[in-house]
């Protein structure tokens, strides 16, 4: 059971190049990344302390083609810290 985790990063990495829709966008931000092969995109979805960051909520749009992406999450414990030496403090 993962309720207390929450993701601290997220990569995307786009495989292929999508002509029509596709994009990630980030509504709170005013942002949208539109799919290009080679390309990555990298966010934080919380605070240091484990809060999640309501700004880096995002959706994906449908694509009028196939979309490929890579995806690696990081993330840890609730209320965790993550420091400089990738070793989770309380």
């Amino acid at each position: 059971q993962r309720s207390n985790y929450q993701r601290r990063a997220t990569l995307l990495v786009y495989l292929n190049d999508v002509e029509r829709g596709g994009c990630t966008t980030f509504e709170g931000l005013g942002l949208e990344v539109r799919p290009r092969r080679g390309t990555a995109l990298l966010f934080f979805p919380a605070f240091a302390d484990g809060r999640p960051d309501v700004r880096t909520r995002h959706a994906a749009e449908a694509a009028e083609s196939e979309k490929w992406i890579a995806q690696v999450w990081a993330g840890g414990a609730m209320g965790q810290r993550l420091v400089a030496d990738g070793q989770p403090r309380a």
